[in-house]
């Protein structure tokens, strides 16, 4: 059996650990569009945005845009950000949903089940986990 992994994002960039101080080091955005690097700044830790793919846009290298990130709880951040220009209350929660099936598509199917009965306010998860393996499985790739 394969076994396919599924995160849930409620957080650009930040992972599902034990310690706010996993939280140190450079981060690439799941669109690969850019890289946040994270350290400590006083008795928190903030990002600052390290690498750009597009540099023509409002954000740039050097630019922080999470500030005063602290760990809540276990898997869980609060801070700051800055959103198109905006500053906003940021935090949330990252989970793991892990399921099995005799191919990656049905494992993907099954964890995919599996997130469908998870349920909170403002909850935002992907939907593209696994589509390179499964191009693979089918020979698309």
């Amino acid at each position: 059996m394969l076994r396919l992994a599924l995160g849930l994002a409620a957080m650009l960039v930040l992972p599902s650990a034990a310690s706010a101080q996993s939280l140190l080091g450079t981060w690439t955005r799941d669109t690969g569009a850019s890289k946040i690097t994270f350290a400590a700044c006083g008795p928190a830790i903030c990002g600052t945005i390290s690498w750009l793919k597009d540099t023509s846009g409002k954000a740039k290298v050097g630019q922080r845009v999470f500030s005063n990130v602290k760990e809540t709880g276990p898997g869980k951040y609060a801070g700051t950000a800055i959103d198109q220009g905006r500053l906003v209350a940021n935090g949330g929660r990252v989970l793991c949903v892990a399921a099995l099936g005799e191919s990656v598509g049905d494992a993907q199917r099954n964890a995919y089940a599996g997130v469908d009965a998870i349920h909170w306010a403002s909850e935002f998860h992907r939907h593209d986990i696994g589509w390179r393996a499964i191009a693979r499985e089918r020979g698309d790739a």
